[in-house]
């Protein structure tokens, strides 16, 4: 789990690790306009690992917790 500041603006959310596994976390979501009626959405992150939590952290692992990221987002926006 992580604990986070988040920081809405008018086409972003930035979060900001407070507590967690990560020695630092910063993400971003930003929207952006296509069309009308549609949008497209980003979501980028920096974040470095403990050494001994990197060293045993399978690259699956790291892309399971986007995709959990990712679905949650997905979950609110319906």
């Amino acid at each position: 789990f992580i604990e986070s500041r988040n920081e809405i603006l008018t086409n972003s959310i930035k979060i900001e690790q407070i507590e967690g596994p990560f020695i630092f976390f910063n993400a971003e979501w930003s929207v952006k306009e296509v069309k009308n009626d549609s949008c497209e959405i980003d979501f980028n992150a920096e974040f470095e690992l403990p050494f001994l939590l990197n060293a045993i952290t399978p690259q699956s692992l790291i892309e399971a917790f986007s995709n959990n990221v990712i679905e949650s987002f997905l979950k609110k926006v319906q």
